[in-house]
């Protein structure tokens, strides 16, 4: 081992740990010497402390996976199965927290006022993003088309911002089961 470092070039007169000797020998292009070798060390460990610090303190990504666009399968009513929610609009509220604005198809709600008797989809529901997570199943597209206006936003931002409309917080099927009977009570004007 002596005669194979008496033969490296970084400096003649330094004497080698074994480490030095490693790195230099893995890779004799990346010899940086003692010193430095020690600072590029310390670099490394605090580059990596910033890392970890800056991860642990990004939203996880629970907390970010709605994006507009998606399209999920969710806990769904009987009868219902083939039923998917798609983001249309998130917004954020100081009262309300993040408000995630989605259609639901495929549905099969009772409605005496249409043909069939029977509506297939809700163009409109805010929903807290809490209660979304505890609907959503798993995400079915990553990205689908959607109209360029959101039937009934207008109207709900209006009345929202007034004070009179809300955002709910219970789960999409209580929601449908909700808006159902409102139809077929009269309780309620759904558009």
């Amino acid at each position: 081992m002596n005669s194979i470092k008496n033969n490296y070039h970084p400096s003649k007169d330094s004497k080698l740990n074994e480490l030095e000797y490693l790195c230099y020998r893995t890779n004799p292009f990346v010899w940086i010497g003692k010193t430095k070798f020690h600072f590029m060390i310390k670099l490394q460990i605090l580059t990596t402390l910033i890392l970890l610090l800056f991860l642990t303190n990004c939203k996880n990504s629970e907390t970010m996976k709605y994006t507009v666009g998606q399209e999920w399968n969710y806990k769904t009513r009987k009868g219902e199965e083939n039923s998917t929610l798609k983001i249309l609009k998130i917004e954020e509220y100081p009262t309300h927290g993040k408000v995630i604005h989605i259609s639901i198809g495929n549905l099969k709600v009772g409605n005496p006022n249409v043909e069939k008797g029977f509506a297939k989809e809700f163009t409109h529901i805010p929903i807290t993003e809490k209660a979304l997570d505890k609907s959503v199943t798993e995400l079915k597209n990553e990205k689908v088309n959607l109209p360029n206006k959101i039937d009934g936003y207008d109207y709900w931002k209006k009345e929202f911002d007034l004070g009179i409309a809300g955002v709910f917080s219970i789960s999409v099927s209580e929601i449908v089961d909700l808006m159902e009977e409102s139809i077929i009570t009269g309780n309620c004007v759904v558009e």
